[in-house]
């Protein structure tokens, strides 16, 4: 079995036996709900600078959906001075609080480089972390990457 998909299967059963072996997250708070749907209405409404102030607010408290939100705002350049670095932080730590759709982005990029450096093992950790949390794309994207691993060069 070649090095990379070697490293690549070991990678997968890690990051499924931390998903596996980590408790449900609880659901926010109802204050946190009500303030991550009004920041949500601020962003949909172009009202950026008060989206930017409700997400900072609940991504210092820990809230993953509203450190993705705000990841997002960074890539997307909706905030006072974008950072590709600050969007990194984010993702990652939103996708480390279990959000799906985090894990799934930062697998994304981790794969194509668009945060930084290509990882691919990284990459599949997370593509791996998200299928096992229920995305339906991730489980097909873990088969093409163990592909690709298994027909790369040594």
């Amino acid at each position: 079995m070649p090095l990379a998909l070697r490293a690549l299967c070991l990678a997968t059963a890690l990051a499924v036996a931390r998903v596996y072996a980590a408790p449900p997250l609880p659901p926010l708070l109802p204050a946190q709900q009500v303030a991550l749907d009004v920041a949500v209405l601020h962003y949909e409404s172009g009202r950026f600078a008060q989206a930017r102030r409700a997400l900072q607010v609940l991504a210092r408290q820990g809230v993953p959906a509203a450190q993705y939100n705000l990841a997002v705002m960074h890539l997307r350049r909706e905030l006072p001075h974008p950072s590709r670095a600050q969007a990194a932080a984010l993702l990652e730590r939103a996708a480390r609080g279990g959000f799906v759709t985090a894990q799934w982005m930062l697998g994304q990029a981790l794969e194509n480089g668009a945060l930084g450096p290509r990882d691919l093992v990284r990459a599949h950790e997370w593509h791996a972390q998200a299928a096992a949390h229920g995305d339906v794309a991730a489980p097909e994207k873990l088969k093409e990457l163990a592909t690709r691993a298994a027909t790369a060069p040594p």
